[in-house]
């Protein structure tokens, strides 16, 4: 009889190959260059069985959203997204991801679709399970360009080969996946060749491939605005058990060692976590175990060494052919967490009434990725493209400069030295106030707004929240 991760796994491949079918039949033109889009975390839709696994057969391919509806605010369902000590599901059903959120408000990436189909690109957003381990993800993103050139071939014929003009477009934590699978297929001995069989190029956008200095602190304030539904040490809890998110605080002690050694001009200037009560902010590693006293209870030792041997292949070199069709894309416009001074705690802390053992250093950055963690150590500067006007995370890559030079870089492979547009072509986003959303969901809370208000549609309501969560 399968067992619960086999099932699990069986049902990722299957997702995969309807993603796959659906792009090469529905949305695909051979006469087009073709974009495959990795969303940032958080920003994949992930659906969940209604049967609960068992030792006997059960079809688990009748699915609900779980991530992100209205459900996560009125039925408490992000307590559904808990990944247990063994590695299953809450209440062992089968969580899968299926493509970037697709709600009933505007969601992220909406702009991002339109320009690129606007111009004549085909488009798809693949998604992943920013839970787990993004070493599971990269497996997945191959098999799931191989099942598309299948089904492409299969379609158009031999000769219609979608890979060789593919660009893989990652924002933030997609663009650490992408690094995986370039590992996994490529080594030192690959040709040009032998990278058009899986792709054209790469584009990151405002990727941390060094880390965050933010997300650690959902491990002690949880996140806003859902601590007002969930309470503030759920969700701190409910972070801990999901690995694959461990990846996104900052470097560990190995990787700054390989970024100094890589980089010809350092901006990561000293290692950017240290001791907040030691007299000479002696250095802490997050990834060490030795530095597990600092963290509360509910972060996972196993998950840390899981994501510090992760980091180690997130640093490792990629060969001459695959890093000259390598691009990064950045922004330095907001004051950012660059360096974190870390209180030790000896394990003991109260999310309700403790005060965050962490102080932040301003620097340069998108207000959530420093500067110097948005590029690889051995990218040449030449293939990066630095922001003048773009600089919020969240919504980098739906602003009309990042389009812009996505589009430049595709065109003519090489980073624009300037990208044109005028302010009235800058969308801002239409963002409710923080103000706004938390008298609604405290609203909620009390029972004063229920699930046929308006306000729970507002898509203002809801881009706010997912700004704010992302």
């Amino acid at each position: 009889m399968a067992t619960y991760e086999q099932v699990r796994k069986d049902h990722l491949l299957k997702s995969n190959s309807r993603q796959a079918l659906f792009f090469a039949t529905k949305r695909y033109d051979p006469n087009k260059e073709t974009i495959i889009m990795l969303p940032g975390g958080l920003a994949s839709q992930l659906e969940r069985s209604k049967n609960k696994y068992n030792t006997t057969p059960q079809n688990y391919e009748k699915y609900e959203n779980v991530w992100i509806d209205l459900g996560i605010i009125f039925k408490k369902e992000a307590k559904k997204l808990e990944i247990n000590d063994k590695g299953r599901d809450k209440g062992d059903h089968i969580v899968i991801p299926n493509g970037p959120l697709e709600s009933f408000a505007e969601n992220p990436y909406d702009e991002t679709k339109k320009y690129f189909r606007d111009n004549d690109f085909n488009y798809y957003s693949w998604g992943y399970d920013w839970r787990r381990p993004i070493t599971e993800s990269a497996e997945l993103l191959k098999d799931f360009l191989s099942k598309f050139k299948q089904e492409v071939i299969k379609k158009f014929g031999k000769g219609r080969d979608p890979l060789p003009n593919t660009t893989i477009l990652c924002h933030s934590m997609g663009g650490l996946v992408t690094k995986l699978f370039l590992n996994n297929v490529f080594n030192k001995n690959t040709t040009t060749k032998d990278v058009r069989k899986w792709m054209r190029r790469v584009i990151t956008v405002a990727t941390p491939f060094y880390g965050t200095g933010n997300h650690i602190h959902r491990y002690y304030r949880g996140q806003d605005p859902l601590n007002i539904i969930y309470g503030k040490k759920n969700i701190c809890k409910l972070a801990g058990t999901m690995p694959g998110a461990y990846i996104l605080m900052f470097l560990d002690q190995d990787s700054y060692t390989a970024y100094k050694r890589d980089i010809i001009k350092p901006e990561l200037l000293r290692f950017p976590t240290r001791d907040m009560k030691d007299p000479d902010n002696i250095e802490v590693d997050p990834y060490d175990l030795n530095s597990m006293s600092y963290y509360p209870t509910w972060i996972k030792e196993d998950y840390i060494s899981l994501s510090k041997n992760i980091r180690k292949k997130i640093i490792q070199d990629l060969p001459s052919s695959v890093i000259r069709d390598v691009y990064h894309i950045r922004a330095d416009g907001k004051t950012t967490n660059v360096e974190l001074k870390w209180k030790n705690i000896n394990r003991i802390f109260n999310p309700k009434k403790d005060k965050l053992p962490l102080v932040g250093t301003r620097g340069k950055g998108d207000g959530t990725v420093p500067f110097w963690s948005a590029r690889l150590a051995i990218t040449p500067d030449t293939q990066i493209y630095n922001t003048r006007i773009a600089d919020n995370h969240s919504t980098l890559m739906e602003h009309i400069e990042v389009l812009r030079a996505v589009e430049s870089i595709i065109n003519k492979n090489k980073i624009p030295k300037y990208v044109r547009f005028s302010k009235d072509e800058v969308k801002k986003t239409q963002l409710a106030t923080k103000k706004a959303v938390n008298q609604f969901l405290n609203g909620v809370a009390s029972n004063q707004f229920g699930i046929e208000s308006k306000k729970a549609i507002d898509p203002k309501i809801w881009r706010r929240i997912l700004n704010d969560v992302q």
